[in-house]
């Protein structure tokens, strides 16, 4: 598993390092919205959907606030260890949710620490 872990960082590095493409449209990804439907959906007081969609709403306020001091850049949208395809020649991951976004802050810039 630590082998995989380090396979995810690497590829999740690599891709950081793209500028997001300029040749064809990708749209950017839009982190609350897959929390709409499933709010909508779920087994909760109309209450408690009322709020929790209001939070959202506050959310996606604060979010369109934010300022990255880095580049744009491609991201993944959906990184984790079961997205990933580990061979002996290169690793690959799910990239269904792949698109343009503001870059992890320090993630792709960062040395691996030595343990």
């Amino acid at each position: 598993m630590p082998d995989d872990i380090a396979a995810l960082g690497k590829a999740l590095r690599q891709l950081h390092q793209l500028p997001s493409p300029t040749e064809f449209h990708l749209p950017r990804t839009d982190i609350l919205s897959r929390v709409r439907p499933r709010v909508t959906a779920s087994p909760v007081s109309d209450d408690d959907k009322e709020l929790l969609l209001q939070r959202c709403e506050e959310l996606q306020e604060a979010v369109s606030q934010l300022q990255f001091p880095l580049d744009e850049c491609a991201i993944h949208g959906d990184a984790h260890i079961k997205n990933m395809m580990i061979s002996d020649a290169v690793p690959f991951s799910s990239t269904s949710r792949t698109s343009p976004g503001d870059s992890p802050s320090g993630t792709s810039r960062r040395r691996r620490l030595s343990t």
